[in-house]
């Protein structure tokens, strides 16, 4: 053969391999390997994925018979194919095993059948069809492992096959040789490419110090884990953890002892949650604090779980430079309920027992507000607290006065009290705490009107406000009156001490009709935007500002409108020129520590 048969049978070798190549990487071929997690479908697809080599396999077996001067080339890409496909660690056994019958079928009818030589070659066959399975990914991506199995399996090729002229027998293991070197390094720089994709998936999703998932991973994955367990009213549960005294082992012992603890407790939480069936993923979403969401778990399965993983911790020791360091964690624990909308609402809430676990002397689990007995903790306790909120005039966001809001924490959220009863000193501490903090000395609080006419109340906020000598100013706000009468006999004495009364429900059905007779004590209405948005369409509560303002004009009172979030809401109060305004449009309040 001419020098230049063979250097056309290189180039159409080397063309060949470059197009097998990149079918290997091409998106179809990606899309039956991954095929999902139907596993008819991925069956499916990976019987296509055998046939297509096998068809190819067949063309140029019809192609080597057909062209006897070209068989050296058809026979040399046919080995090349079945050859490398036994390189594909992907494969599950089944398919390796049909790969090597293809490939030593071809083999064989390409050999002319001698006893000797079929046992020794069924000899090497058996022992490869071990080697390149155990070495599989060795073989496919080291370049030593691959150049030995490229001479091996060319030379065994062609020096077994009979009549065969010398320069062929050379000639074409030359040229399987440098077939095989293109793949190699082809498919080495995909992998490399693919291992560096892994690589910085790998840091966007996981802390690369603990190992837990990442904080981005937290806000994406979570999130969508949440809104389908609304779509499909399956439980959903949160549990934020935090290692007790983590700054002492900074402190102490370095920064590497504070890594070394990280690391340990969540290889202690990893290996809890994975015994338990791995549904629950941690995530790193603070210094040493860590989010673990349980799509699927009930808040008697939440808590069970957390408990564990508090128990294990502190049972176990982490080991540091000679050093065995007992550590614990505190944990608050709650799961999805109705009306959150996000999974921020649940977190918060689950913050929020993490924060009692924390005053009740940490080392312990608090499930929706409630120590459990298993951690030695159980209370409970209800916990009280209050944060202001500004009354501003529109023009100029200047605060006029400020409203004192009362929560109680009960079963692992801020919820308006039911039943706000505490003693009167309580009262006038939380007021005067309230007004020591504020920017403007007035101060906005919500009674009942039997509390006003309750005469230890009345002459505690009388007294109260003699002995402020005029340097604050305190406005009463009541939402419904069910006795004018009563209020009518103890208002003059509020007033006259410079205490100030609100209507704080105007524009809700039946409230003109219950403060009318009495409109001549109040100075300011104040109507609820938020509550009456759900209650009315726009149109309605344009009606009803307007209303409001010409009651208000008319009895000289000042209107508010309350609940003002957005530019809309800004909006409106500008078309009926409300000079007054209040809500998280102009401060959005950060409820303080548990009293």
């Amino acid at each position: 053969m001419t020098l230049g048969s063979w250097f056309g049978r290189f180039i159409l070798s080397v063309f060949f391999v470059a197009g097998y190549t990149t079918y290997f990487s091409s998106r179809f071929y990606q899309q039956l390997v991954e095929g999902g997690d139907d596993r008819p479908r991925l069956l499916n697809n990976r019987l296509i994925l055998l046939l297509i080599p096998l068809v190819v396999t067949l063309g140029l077996q019809l192609a080597a018979a057909t062209a006897p001067s070209d068989q050296g080339l058809y026979l040399n890409l046919q080995l090349f194919i079945t050859s490398y496909t036994l390189l594909d660690e992907n494969q599950e056994e089944w398919e390796y095993a049909l790969n090597w019958f293809i490939f030593a079928m071809f083999w064989m009818l390409n050999h002319p059948f001698d006893a000797h030589l079929f046992l020794l070659v069924a000899v090497v066959f058996t022992a490869l069809y071990f080697v390149i399975r155990r070495w599989q990914y060795t073989i496919h991506y080291h370049r030593l492992a691959n150049t030995i199995f490229a001479i091996a399996v060319s030379v065994l090729y062609w020096s077994t096959y009979v009549g065969l002229g010398r320069d062929e027998a050379i000639l074409n293991p030359i040229i399987f040789f440098i077939m095989s070197g293109y793949a190699f390094f082809y498919w080495l720089s995909i992998h490399r490419r693919e291992e560096e994709r892994e690589r910085m998936l790998r840091e966007l999703n996981e802390d690369t110090l603990t190992g837990a998932r990442s904080l981005k991973m937290f806000l994406t994955i979570s999130e969508e884990q949440f809104h389908e367990a609304v779509q499909q009213n399956e439980p959903l549960a949160v549990a934020v953890i935090d290692i007790d005294r983590f700054k002492m082992f900074n402190d102490d012992y370095g920064h590497a002892a504070g890594d070394a603890v990280l690391i340990g407790i969540t290889k202690i939480i990893q290996r809890v949650l994975e015994a338990d069936g791995g549904r629950a993923g941690l995530y790193r979403t603070g210094g040493e604090e860590m989010t673990i969401v349980m799509p699927g778990y009930t808040l008697v399965d939440a808590s069970r779980l957390i408990h564990l993983c508090w128990a294990n911790v502190r049972s176990e020791r982490i080991i540091f430079e000679g050093n065995r360091f007992r550590c614990t964690i505190s944990a608050g624990v709650t799961e999805r309920e109705d009306d959150d909308m996000s999974l921020l609402a649940m977190t918060k809430r689950a913050d929020g027992s993490l924060y009692m676990s924390k005053q009740r002397g940490r080392d312990c689990v608090t499930v929706n507000g409630i120590g459990d007995a298993r951690s030695g903790r159980e209370s409970t306790m209800m916990n009280y607290t209050f944060f202001t909120q500004p009354i501003v005039r529109i023009s100029d966001n200047s605060i006029v006065s400020n409203e004192m809001l009362l929560r109680v924490y009960d079963h692992g959220k801020w919820t308006l009290p039911h039943n706000f009863d505490v003693t009167v000193p309580t009262i006038i501490n939380l007021m005067q705490r309230a007004v020591n903090n504020l920017e403007v000395p007035s101060l906005c609080m919500n009674f009942e009107l039997r509390e006003l006419v309750d005469p230890e109340i009345k002459d505690a906020l009388i007294n109260y406000m003699n002995d402020q000598g005029g340097k604050c100013a305190i406005v009463v706000e009541l939402d419904h009156m069910d006795d004018y009468a009563s209020f009518r006999q103890v208002a003059p004495d509020y007033l006259a001490a410079g205490i100030k009364f609100t209507i704080d429900s105007v524009g809700i059905e039946g409230t003109y009709a219950q403060f009318a007779p009495v409109l001549d004590l109040f100075t300011y209405a104040k109507m609820p935007l938020n509550e009456l948005r759900r209650l009315h369409d726009e149109d309605k509560i344009r009606e009803l500002i307007r209303y409001w303002e010409s009651v208000a004009k008319t009895h000289n009172l000042t209107f508010i409108l309350q609940g003002i979030e957005t530019d809309r809401d800004i909006h409106l109060a500008n078309d009926f020129a409300v000079t007054m305004g209040q809500g998280y449009y102009f401060s959005r309040p950060v409820l303080p520590r548990i009293l």
